[in-house]
């Protein structure tokens, strides 16, 4: 009834490793790849646009707006470091070995 040792317990996820579990993770990382890009591109283009606010028009814009376009520049910069490390876990999930 109770195992005895840690070794005695077994569960059904450990050992099945079936074709359909493995494309399923195929896909799964596929997606992660596909979102991290998709998540870097949205970034590059909202620091970019963030910076013409900021710094090329700032003059066209209010002050809140430039502020807010400051702010926006540091999160997409976060969002750009996300999407890359997304990416890489994506890339190693589907057996890349050099990044």
């Amino acid at each position: 009834m109770y195992a005895t040792h840690a070794n005695d317990f077994s569960f059904a996820h450990d050992t099945d490793l079936s074709k359909d579990s493995l494309t399923t993770d195929a896909k799964r990382f596929k997606l992660v790849l596909h979102s991290g890009n998709a998540a870097m591109l949205i970034a590059v283009l909202g620091m970019l646009l963030s910076i013409f606010v900021g710094y090329v028009l700032a003059e066209q814009f209010s002050l809140w707006a430039q502020v807010a376009s400051h702010i926006t520049l540091i999160l997409c910069a976060t969002a750009i470091k996300i999407g890359y490390v997304m990416r890489c876990i994506g890339l190693h999930g589907l057996g890349a070995t050099q990044l």
